[in-house]
């Protein structure tokens, strides 16, 4: 049985944050705190909205419907909806018998019709999806990334560095819009890197994105991701 596995997707809008949490792998005794301390630093966080996609599980215990019952209370408290996508037969079939399939907020599909997994960025929105590999981040960013979705984007940096990350990749291919507000936040990004012995770099993206990092003038010394040395690869 996988250890599990925790994807945490970020749409930020001017409506409020909402998270994506996609599990893989067994939820059990072992991987329970870290869903529940993941969940609850979300809401914590200001998040508006979390859906936990819970298609991958595979196997749960007591422990791991505990988890989502507690952090559910802790939600209530900072007034952000949790809610969750249908679990696999077997995984149902153990809330059945626990009798707590009626205290979860199960629903058919996520906020875009589709899965939580699938779900794309709404309009307005900046999608920031996290692919980790031990202290090194590429953060995709899929939408708008402007004047009300840049904080977004600065929060995500500075969690990352603080939380011991060495090194961020900012891909910037999926993105639609970008104004000023956003590159002050890819350079306020770098700066915290610094801070705290972090590298970051970008992945180019479209031809009009990367004239409006010209115009306004980013500094020469944010390095594009095929210009990292090969150490680092």
């Amino acid at each position: 049985m996988e250890r599990l596995s925790i994807r945490t997707s970020l749409h930020a809008s001017p409506q409020g944050d909402r998270y994506m949490v996609v599990l893989d792998g067994a939820l059990d005794v072992a991987s329970a705190p870290l869903l529940e301390r993941t969940l609850a630093d979300l809401c914590r966080g200001g998040a508006k909205e979390i859906v936990v996609d819970m298609g991958g599980v595979e196997f749960i215990d007591s422990s791991g419907m505990n988890a989502i019952l507690r952090t559910r209370m802790v939600c209530k408290e900072h007034r952000c909806d949790l809610s969750l996508t249908p679990a696999r037969g077997a995984v149902r079939r153990v809330f059945e018998i626990a009798r707590v399939l009626e205290k979860l907020p199960f629903h058919k599909s996520g906020p875009s019709g589709g899965s939580a997994q699938d779900a794309a960025p709404r309009s307005g929105e900046l999608e920031i999806r996290d692919e980790a590999q031990a202290g090194r981040h590429t953060l995709v960013l899929a939408g708008q990334l402007d004047l009300t979705t840049s904080p977004a984007l600065e929060r995500v940096t500075v969690s990352l560095c603080k939380s011991g990350a060495s090194e961020i990749v900012l891909d910037l291919r999926e993105l639609d819009v970008l104004d000023s507000a956003g590159v002050r936040a890819v350079v306020a990004g770098q700066e915290r890197c610094r801070e705290h012995g972090c590298e970051l770099f970008l992945t180019p993206g479209r031809q009009a994105i990367e004239r409006l990092f010209d115009v306004i003038g980013l500094p020469h010394d944010v390095p594009f991701a095929q210009e990292r040395p090969s150490s680092a690869m």
